[in-house]
Parts: structure tokens; C-alpha cells; sequence
């Protein structure tokens, strides 16, 4: 494993010691991704045996697989960082083989391999703003905003500020007819968008842009990524937007924040990105509905790399778009 390590560190170009007042015997050390720039020097040890690491400035920052490291310093997702490592069940690669391996797995080092921000999307034109209140759109806004309103439990006059806040959408023709839009953002740029159905009917109650028409397919994102980058007391991870708006808009004054999976099937892109939310909060609560020991056995496992997960059960059919903005507040007095 010491070969990998050092051979990995050099192939990516990232510095580090091998002595000095930092480095522990066996070691070497490298500046800390997380700390960035307030890193002044070489505080995150690697051990050459175990390929454990820790920074010496923060305790959250360490771990015992170094493929997580590994993918934090570059573009590899955890799959690609994972057989480079052999960590996980895959074989060790050796050190005459990695130069071929990188080159297979990526086409250049420090460039995101997929097609994740090759291109620009826009909304659509024809995706008018939901609000309720701009005077021309307000007779083709009704249906939504009562929607909202009616059956979602949002009380009106927050509307405004959760419209702009989220940039939700509304669709009156095309594809999308009868949907509440939410674009999905990551890194500030929208990479694709979903709507819901507002009426009772058989229609799919979601409808997502195409993978072949977004910059990057919606299972492979977390809905309001951005915002909890930000960080805070708590975050919560949720199934759906809905579930997001609730639980973010009125939780976000306690410094708690929402993501939403889309559905409680994490994809490998996900992890990736849950794993740059490491650290940046006290607490992450998942919230399932009642009955769902399967889906907590298996997130409890999946997610064990986050600090103090605990997965909380809702109550009867409810789930947390079916929340009051009271309830939503004070939820996390009930953990």
C-alpha cells in the first residue's frame, strides 16, 4: 500500500513531505483539502502502512480509506478512486500499472471525467416564475399557487420568499404542462430540472428533463446541494423536493439545512457529493417514512462515512412535506 500512495500522490501532482515537525514516523503529510488555505503547511498525515489519514488541525477531517481522500484531491469519483486503491474488495493496482489505469479511468487528472459542466442549460422560455404576485401571469399562476397553497400546506404569504428563494418554476404548455418546476443546481449552475403534476390524475406525479437533454441526470444530484454547502447545526436528507422546501425554508433560521435524493436509492454520484457535506454539520438526520427498516439498515451503512447519523422514522402516512411550517421549525427538538 506504500508504493500506491506515494505513487498516486506523485502521479496527481500533490506535494508532500515525508519529514519534518508534522510528519509522524511512517507518514507523510500533505496540505489539507478541507482546510484549503487556512492550511498553512502540511497537517494531514497519511500513514504508508495503513493508508489512514488525519489532519492534525481538525479532527473531523480523517478517515481509514484513502480512496476518500484520494477522490477529495481530484476529480475521481469514489468507484474510480476505489479501484485505484484496491480498497473496497477491488485488487490493489501496482505501481507499474498506474500511469494505464488513470489513463483508462480519466482524461486528464484534474478535469471532471463526465460531461457534468461541458455545457450550459437555460429554462426554458416558456417556464414562467411562480409567484403569484407579478400581475400578468396571476390568472395562469392561480391553479399553482393553490396547489401550493391547498395542498401542500404552505401558508401564502410565504410564497414569495420561497419562490425566489428556490427559483421555482410553473408550466402551462409543452412537455411539462401542469408542473411546479425545481432546477436543480450544483456549483451555481443548473444541470437539469423536474417538475410535479399539480392535479389528481394518473400521470406521473414526477417527470424529469431527459438524461440525454441535461448537463447531468437528476439521480446523479442532490436537490438544494448548493445551500447546504453552506453548512450548519443540522442537515437533513430527504426523498423529494417538497420534502426539501419544507424541511429547508423554515429550519434554515436553527442553521439547519435539507437535501433531497429523489428517491431513497443513493447512486454512486451522490455519495460523492454527500461526502464534500462531511464535516460541515453537527448533525445529519435521515427522514423515512414509517415502516421503512429496510431503507434504514441499508443508509445507516451507506452514509456511515458522515459525523452522527441518526435516521428518524415519520409518524403514520405523513412524510416531511406534510409538515407545518411549526412542526418543520421545531423538528429538531423531537430527535
Amino acid at each position: 500500500m506504500a508504493a500506491n500512495v506515494i505513487a498516486l500522490l506523485e502521479l496527481y501532482s500533490i506535494e508532500f513531505v515525508d519529514s519534518g515537525p508534522n510528519v509522524a514516523k511512517g507518514n507523510v503529510n500533505i496540505q489539507c483539502p478541507w482546510c484549503g488555505e487556512s492550511d498553512p503547511s502540511h497537517h494531514l498525515g497519511i500513514n504508508l502502512e495503513t493508508a489512514m489519514w488525519g489532519c492534525w488541525r481538525n479532527k473531523n477531517h480523517r478517515g481509514r480509506l484513502f480512496y476518500k481522500l484520494l477522490a477529495k484531491l481530484t476529480a475521481l469519483s469514489f468507484a474510480e478512486a476505489r479501484r485505484l486503491t484496491g480498497e473496497g474488495g477491488a485488487r490493489a493496482i501496482q505501481q507499474g500499472e498506474m500511469e494505464r489505469a488513470v489513463q483508462a479511468l480519466t482524461e486528464a487528472p484534474n478535469t471532471p471525467k463526465s460531461n457534468t459542466f461541458k455545457r450550459k442549460l437555460q429554462l426554458p422560455s416558456e417556464f414562467r416564475k411562480l409567484s403569484g404576485f407579478t400581475p400578468q401571469f396571476s390568472l395562469s399562476a392561480k391553479n399553482f399557487i393553490r396547489y401550493m397553497v391547498k395542498e401542500r400546506g404552505f401558508p401564502k404569504h410565504h410564497l414569495k420568499n420561497i419562490c425566489r428563494e428556490y427559483e421555482l418554476r410553473f408550466a402551462i404548455g409543452g412537455r411539462f404542462k401542469n408542473r411546479i418546476i425545481f432546477p436543480v443546481y450544483e456549483d451555481k449552475r443548473l444541470l437539469t430540472y423536474v417538475g410535479r403534476y399539480i392535479y389528481p390524475s394518473s400521470a406521473l406525479r414526477y417527470l424529469a428533463l431527459d438524461k440525454e437533454e441535461s448537463v447531468k441526470q437528476v439521480k446523479d444530484c442532490l436537490y438544494n446541494y448548493d445551500k447546504a454547502m453552506e453548512g450548519g447545526n443540522e442537515l437533513f436528507i430527504v426523498e423529494g423536493p417538497f420534502d426539501v422546501l419544507k424541511m429547508d425554508f423554515y429550519s434554515r433560521k436553527k442553521y439547519c439545512r435539507a437535501i433531497g435524493l429523489f428517491n431513497m436509492n443513493l447512486e454512486p454520484a451522490q455519495i460523492d457529493l454527500l461526502f464534500n457535506l462531511r464535516g460541515k454539520f453537527d448533525q445529519y438526520t435521515v427522514l423515512l417514512d414509517a415502516g421503512q427498516v429496510a431503507e434504514s439498515l441499508r443508509l445507516q451503512t451507506e452514509l456511515s462515512f458522515l459525523k452522527s447519523v441518526e435516521v428518524f422514522y415519520m409518524r403514520g402516512d405523513l412524510d416531511p412535506g406534510d409538515l407545518t411550517p411549526k412542526q418543520a421549525r421545531d423538528f429538531s427538538r423531537h430527535l
